[in-house]
């Protein structure tokens, strides 16, 4: 996600802008026209970002009239990198983000179901025949049983095969997604 406000990038990648802001620059900061924020994973992610946010989110009623929106592309912890390290995913910038404005924001990816649904309304998605496939427990499974489908979870990725106590139980387990047999 990026919008180009008085000629400065908000999110995503931008090697000079600046990182930092001021109580000066804050006061200044002109927000008129930003009607929401919507936080993912950014590696760029700054104290500009989370000041800027901050001041957009913190507004009783925008310049549409309504109060600001907050949209999460998705709330992972964290991501596997090739070599296993698990690297901060975008759930890290939007608990920021959340922490200082005192606002949840709406989830628009997994584990959200609307996902679904929108796949159910746009396509004819069928759930009898559906099932959700991942390695991540929180997000991936949780999907699955947030909007009432089959879900597996594959070992491959971030998260081991959950114990038998652990709240989120997939209805399938497998080692390698190369395991999936379909007929």
């Amino acid at each position: 996600y990026q919008r180009r406000v008085h000629g400065e990038v908000i999110g995503g990648p931008n090697g000079d802008q600046p990182i930092s802001m001021n109580h000066e620059q804050m006061d200044l900061y002109d927000i008129n026209g930003i009607d929401g924020v919507v936080c993912g994973w950014d590696d760029t992610f700054c104290y500009r970002k989370l000041a800027i946010s901050s001041l957009i989110l913190r507004q009783q009623v925008t310049s549409n009239g309504k109060p600001p929106i907050f949209l999460a592309s998705n709330l992972d912890a964290g991501d596997r990198t090739l070599g296993g390290h698990l690297m901060p995913g975008a759930g890290c910038m939007v608990a920021a983000v959340s922490k200082v404005v005192g606002k949840e924001p709406i989830c628009t990816g997994k584990p959200s179901a609307s996902i679904i649904e929108m796949m159910v309304k746009t396509f004819g998605l069928d759930l009898k025949r559906s099932c959700m496939i991942g390695d991540r427990l929180d997000t991936d499974i949780l999907l699955g049983i947030n909007s009432g489908i089959h879900s597996v979870h594959v070992s491959t990725g971030v998260d081991s095969h959950p114990e038998p106590t652990d709240p989120i139980q997939p209805t399938y387990l497998l080692k390698s997604l190369s395991d999936l047999k379909i007929s």
